[in-house]
């Protein structure tokens, strides 16, 4: 596995991988040491499985806007020659990125935004089909803030409509990593993200016959005992670590008379999960779940694959 450095040399590929010293284009050099990326053990588990050689080519910068990386912006320019410093031609892209777009009003046009950057990018490369595998925001250790967890909430569920909407863009779930400060995920964490990673390039890039698929929430529909939960890409059944208490459910219920609460939960059917409510749902009514900055509660996960559910925000019950 190569790296394209910064230096514009190519090298071993270790961490750091975004390591600036003798940088030949300094619009993205890191202001501090940028640690430890989910990407060498992505491509260490693609080199294992394909049996080819793998080449990363570095573009990236910690905590950049989306905006930045529209044509015209400089990271957007940046990678542009990087890739061409490369021959021109990429298998695919490796997409990180979304605090700095966290917020009001950019988390509502970001799902908009991303669509018009991955356009842009296919269509300058002239591979209108160019993989995307993306990773959801991961988790912000912080106090609550009512605005600001909705906008957290908001921009990850741009991220998994973007792989529902747009063809060639994948999704893989993060909330249930380890963290190594108040934003940034642990080392652990990150080799298990890269190998989840690699398993969507291998089935969907090589053709390996491998579990892949991340179970995602397809449906809601209200019930006299509370709302009823449909998944789609389950193998086993879908669940929760152990059963809970209350305070570890991790659904946000709203309806036109404010939050709904939550009395328990069942798992009525291996694709299904009804979730209990302690009243009546009052008029229209959203459910999300692993709500804000810094989500409360276990993970739902397929019980199979023990790959978790992405957060999912104000899909309406019908």
């Amino acid at each position: 596995v190569h790296l394209l450095r910064n230096s514009g040399r190519w090298d071993m590929a270790t961490h750091p991988m975004n390591e600036s010293t003798g940088t030949v284009h300094p619009v993205n050099t890191e202001g501090s040491n940028p640690g430890h990326s989910p990407w060498l053990s992505f491509a260490k588990h693609v080199k294992r499985e394909a049996g080819i050689p793998v080449g990363l080519l570095q573009t990236s910068l910690g905590g950049s806007p989306l905006s930045d990386w529209m044509p015209g912006g400089v990271l957007y320019d940046n990678m542009m020659r990087i890739i061409a410093a490369a021959g021109g031609a990429v298998r695919g892209v490796l997409w990180y990125q979304g605090c700095s777009d966290a917020c009001f009003p950019l988390c509502e046009t970001y799902l908009e935004r991303f669509t018009q950057f991955v356009c842009s990018l296919r269509r300058e490369l002239c591979d209108p089909s160019l993989p995307f595998i993306t990773m959801q925001l991961c988790r912000h250790l912080v106090p609550p803030d009512e605005a600001m967890d909705r906008a957290w909430s908001v921009l990850r569920e741009a991220q998994r409509q973007a792989a529902r909407r747009i063809p060639g863009v994948y999704v893989a779930a993060t909330l249930d990593s380890a963290m190594s400060d108040g934003i940034h995920i642990a080392s652990a964490s990150n080799i298990t993200l890269g190998d989840r990673a690699a398993r969507i390039a291998l089935a969907n890039l090589y053709g390996k016959q491998i579990q892949w698929r991340t179970p995602d929430i397809e449906s809601a529909a209200r019930t006299k005992d509370g709302v009823l939960l449909r998944f789609s890409g389950v193998m086993r059944q879908i669940g929760m670590y152990a059963d809970l208490n209350m305070a570890n459910l991790p659904f946000r219920i709203e309806d036109e008379t404010g939050i709904v609460p939550l009395t328990g939960y069942e798992t009525p059917s291996s694709d299904t999960l009804l979730v209990k409510t302690e009243r009546p749902i009052a008029g229209r009514c959203t459910v999300s779940s692993h709500w804000g900055r810094d989500p409360q509660g276990v993970y739902l996960v397929d019980s199979a694959s023990r790959i978790p559910v992405p957060a999912f925000y104000a899909m309406e019950v019908e």
